[in-house]
């Protein structure tokens, strides 16, 4: 089922296009990650997507309330830290006109042995779980993830998102913004790249892994001039990538002929990140 429909979507403020004619669809029970710099548009489309905008060109097409239907977790947790843990969950159990959900999002979230606890003794993982829990009350149909594993260590990391992918079980669709990479490209089934508030590509993990890159260990100086200026190379945290349509007999008897070991693989998130964002040769960092 199509969850969202966007169309041709346009937004400005004052005079500054911020989105300029997105279009994309969201289906339900899937999990897509929304990928772009700071101010390429992202926030513009969250909040079109919950109503809090309207837009100035195109149309939006939505299965579902935004006041109802969607659940939300901030990057930064917003709860009273005085209270005890289903406390505050009653409390928003209160605004949204529920009843019953406390005990099992309790469950599902882990957190029922520090339900009776004060806010302010939670890790910082619990915390998140906590943003979580509240976000899940309105038993949503669309689950918003704004930098989710913001401050959680590894562990708190692997089991936050075994919990979504439960959830995705569910039927319900998953929606996130990070800026973790490696997260996005392990739990993600689509990516949506944004730049300048254009959609530059769409592409599914499926999409992605039919496509190659060669990769390149500590290249010397003269092979990074060579392989980017004929071949489209980009450097990266001392690596050198050259996308899997640049690799030709050609490229692989140089690098034979001047005896650089390379090692081909299949592409992920970091490496589409690279092609759109970051320029030719440049050590800019893929993931922050």
């Amino acid at each position: 089922m199509e969850l969202l429909q966007f169309n041709e979507v346009s937004k400005r403020f004052s005079k500054k296009n911020v989105l300029e004619n997105v279009s994309f669809t969201l289906q339900a029970n899937e999990c897509a990650a929304l990928i772009g710099p700071n101010g390429s548009g992202k926030s513009t489309i969250i909040n079109l997507m919950l109503d809090l905008l309207t837009p100035d060109g195109g149309s939006i097409k939505r299965n579902y309330r935004p006041t109802h239907d969607v659940g939300v977790m901030f990057q930064n947790d917003y709860f009273p830290e005085n209270l005890r843990v289903r406390e505050v969950l009653d409390l928003h159990q209160s605004y949204y006109g529920v009843k019953n959900l406390v005990d099992e999002i309790l469950q599902s979230t882990e957190l029922s042995s520090v339900a009776k606890s004060n806010v302010f003794s939670l890790s910082g993982g619990q915390k998140r779980r906590l943003s979580l829990a509240i976000a899940l009350l309105v038993a949503p149909k669309l689950l918003f993830l704004d930098e989710p594993t913001n401050g959680m260590d590894v562990q708190s990391r692997e089991l936050f998102w075994n919990q979504i992918q439960q959830l995705k079980k569910s039927e319900r669709t998953i929606f996130v913004t990070s800026h973790n990479l490696d997260e996005l490209n392990d739990y993600c089934d689509r990516f949506i790249f944004l730049k300048n508030g254009v959609i530059v590509k769409d592409i599914t993990k499926a999409e992605m892994r039919n496509e190659r890159m060669l990769v390149i260990a500590s290249p010397t100086p003269d092979t990074v001039h060579a392989v980017c200026r004929n071949y489209g190379g980009r450097m990266a945290e001392d690596i050198l990538f050259v996308p899997g349509a640049a690799v030709n007999d050609q490229l692989l008897s140089y690098l034979q002929e001047q005896q650089v070991n390379y090692a081909e693989r299949f592409k992920d998130v970091k490496d589409v990140y690279r092609e759109i964002y970051m320029q030719e040769g440049s050590g800019e960092k893929a993931s922050r």
